[in-house]
């Protein structure tokens, strides 16, 4: 009775660790970039891409096909209400587009690229 007590321990505190592994959320879409856009150094052309953003490690990536094509730093951003439609933000810096940031139809967060505003606060001081 005791070694069965010890494997159903076991088993839920595996369950634990694997769901808080499963609530970490991989958010795929296909976007449309209307113009060309920079991305950490890449040129990006106008047209679909399919779109991924792991929220664990803070990485988006933009890929064609199987390949990714530019891979940046992000973090989701809270908004006040949820995307009509799916939106692409960027900034001239220069003679250059650049990507600020992806909003998906029906989301009520942004993914926006770049380093947090605490850390660049922190890193101008």
């Amino acid at each position: 009775m005791k070694r069965f007590a010890n494997n159903m321990i076991a088993a839920l505190v595996l369950c634990a660790m694997t769901s808080v592994v499963a609530s970490a959320k991989m958010t795929t879409e296909r976007v449309t970039f209307p113009q060309d856009v920079m991305v950490n150094g890449t040129m990006v052309k106008k047209g679909t891409y399919k779109v991924t953003f792991d929220d664990v490690t803070g990485v988006l990536n933009i890929h064609v096909s199987k390949k990714s094509i530019a891979t940046t730093t992000a973090r989701w951003e809270k908004r006040d209400r949820k995307a009509l439609e799916t939106r692409v933000s960027s900034i001239m810096q220069g003679d250059t587009r650049e990507l600020r940031s992806i909003t998906m139809s029906g989301d009520n967060q942004s993914i926006v690229v770049g380093a947090s505003e605490a850390a660049t606060a922190t890193a101008e001081q």
